[in-house]
């Protein structure tokens, strides 16, 4: 029993957290989620918010919080390597995706959305701060191999 058991220690310390992407328990999305929440129920309900927070804040933390569940859905029906990284074009491809829906389509159907191009950059920009955080993580992973 004690053999097995450092047999799967070993191969944890062999697979270790850096070796594959871990979808929705990966750390910026965890983080980027909790702030997310914290923004949507603490910080935007009080009067006395700045307008970043208020207005692009939640479409900043957009993209690194849906991309890692959308990828997960993605690798359960072998659309993509179960283990990989999120690469530049999927990253690309969904911002362009998520803000053709969420800032014309959703807005022409949906009274209560409204179409502001500044949220396009705002999902632009989370979108390369993760695509920097990711190719480093992965770029990290492939030196320890």
């Amino acid at each position: 029993m004690r053999l097995l058991l450092q047999c799967r220690c070993m191969r944890f310390v062999k697979n270790n957290k850096a070796s594959r992407f871990h979808y929705y328990r990966d750390p910026l999305c965890l983080y980027s989620s909790s702030l997310y929440g914290i923004n949507r129920f603490l910080i935007k309900p009080s009067h006395w918010v700045a307008p970043f927070f208020k207005n692009y804040f939640n479409d900043l933390l957009f993209i690194p919080c849906v991309l890692p569940l959308v990828l997960w859905i993605h690798a359960r029906f072998h659309l993509r390597p179960e283990k990989a990284f999120p690469t530049w074009q999927e990253i690309f491809y969904h911002t362009l995706l998520w803000s053709f829906l969420m800032e014309w389509l959703f807005p022409l159907f949906w009274k209560k959305g409204t179409a502001d191009t500044k949220d396009i950059f705002a999902y632009l920009i989370g979108a390369m701060g993760s695509g920097l955080y990711w190719t480093y993580r992965s770029q990290f992973r492939n030196q320890e191999k």
